[in-house]
């Protein structure tokens, strides 16, 4: 009965002891991601300090366009003129731009699939982000809702 007692005692200890799941871990430090937006438009966004860029890759006659977003403006670049926006009016930008600035205080849901991946639902300033995560835990695919705009985003490759 004792041996019994301290095995179990045991499995508690290392249970307790194990590691914390923390979903939102890639977002920590300067964080980069090519991306795959409404199967149409192939972006990069980069996270980096107090600054997130977006620059567009396809279709090739945006590829000269990008955009940054930090507490002081929104700019958009092409061809190497800046042109300043109002953030209001950048919402679908700035969601995008938003996606590794989620907090754990804005999860709403969660779920487990049958592959071991798992959603989380966030929301924040009255965006949801629907982030599914692969069996890696990192994301995968990522749905961006608000009143005005749809965004599906296809992580395609993550650093």
């Amino acid at each position: 009965m004792k041996r019994i007692f301290l095995i179990v005692l045991l499995a508690l200890i290392f249970v307790s002891c194990g590691s914390k799941y923390e979903p939102l871990a890639y977002q920590e430090g300067d964080v980069s991601a090519l991306c795959r937006v409404n199967g149409e438009y192939d972006i990069k966004i980069e996270k980096r300090e107090g600054e997130r860029v977006l620059s567009i890759s396809e279709p090739s006659a945006l590829s000269s366009v990008s955009f940054i977003i930090n507490n002081e403006e929104c700019v958009a670049i092409s061809d190497g003129t800046k042109i300043p926006l109002e953030r209001d009016k950048m919402t679908g930008i700035v969601a995008l731009c938003s996606i590794f600035d989620l907090d754990m205080e804005c999860l709403s849901s969660s779920s487990v699939d049958d592959n071991g991946g798992s959603t989380l639902c966030f929301v924040k300033d009255e965006i949801a982000y629907l982030v599914s995560y692969g069996q890696d835990n990192l994301p995968r695919h990522i749905q961006i809702s608000a009143p005005s705009f749809t965004h599906e985003v296809e992580i395609l490759e993550l650093q």
